[in-house]
């Protein structure tokens, strides 16, 4: 078993960035690990146009395009943010009752809208109209204390199994792995359709071919955000 830390930190498919006419904004984080006991989370709100202040508004999620839940909340949840500068917002945990046992998947949906009026340099309210908005959407994970493994060791040690044209992978851990690639030998396996294994799960995925090279690579993403592979 070895593993390689491959030096790719931002993952624009991961929606921590976006981008549209007028608009710029991106949060400061891939994703958000709240341990079990933090008072807080920051995550800073950037808006990275020269010319075009901003209105943002941030939920917490138990689904990509869900409604709020209750489980945590963002103060503030409305902030503006000025060009070419940043605000920092902080999630805190609500629900003091969530599984101690695993972790717990949300998302963070930060809505980000343009100002019309851009002469308005009140940083806590938005003066004229509001136009063109964007959304950008990363994960946070609540991770109790006192978990059996370590998430470093819950990644390497991912079970991985062939037979005919089927790889199984098993999640024995309490966190939750997601995967970015799996490769064969030198053949690249199709992981789209489940590409995030829960605490405990046990996916399929269907190969092209029989497997003979008996060799197995997979790469998942880091609490920072950056790219870990290992080999077995």
């Amino acid at each position: 078993m070895k593993y390689i830390l491959i030096p790719f930190l931002l993952l624009m498919t991961i929606s921590a960035h976006a981008k549209t006419a007028g608009i710029s904004f991106q949060l400061g984080a891939l994703r958000v690990v709240y341990d079990e006991g933090q008072k807080s989370a920051p995550l800073d709100l950037i808006n990275n146009s020269s010319d075009t202040p901003i209105l943002t508004q941030t939920i917490i999620t138990d689904d990509p395009k869900g409604k709020a839940v209750n489980d945590f909340k963002v103060i503030p949840p409305l902030t503006k943010v000025l060009p070419g500068s940043s605000n920092q917002i902080k999630i805190i945990q609500t629900n003091r009752n969530l599984p101690d046992d695993r972790e717990s998947l949300f998302y963070i949906n930060s809505k980000a809208l343009s100002a019309a009026n851009k002469n308005d340099s009140d940083n806590n309210t938005v003066g004229g109209g509001i136009n063109v908005g964007i959304a950008s959407v990363i994960k946070l994970f609540y991770r109790p204390a006192n978990l059996p493994v370590t998430v470093d060791d819950a990644q390497k040690n991912l079970m991985l199994s062939v037979t005919d044209k089927k790889l199984t992978i098993t999640n024995p851990s309490p966190y939750y792995i997601n995967l970015v690639n799996v490769k064969i030998g030198s053949e690249n396996i199709g992981i789209s359709e489940k590409p995030m294994l829960a605490p405990f799960e046990k996916h399929s995925y269907q190969l092209n071919k029989m497997a003979t090279d008996k060799k197995i690579k997979w790469t998942i993403i880091n609490d920072a955000g950056g790219l870990l592979e290992f080999t077995r």
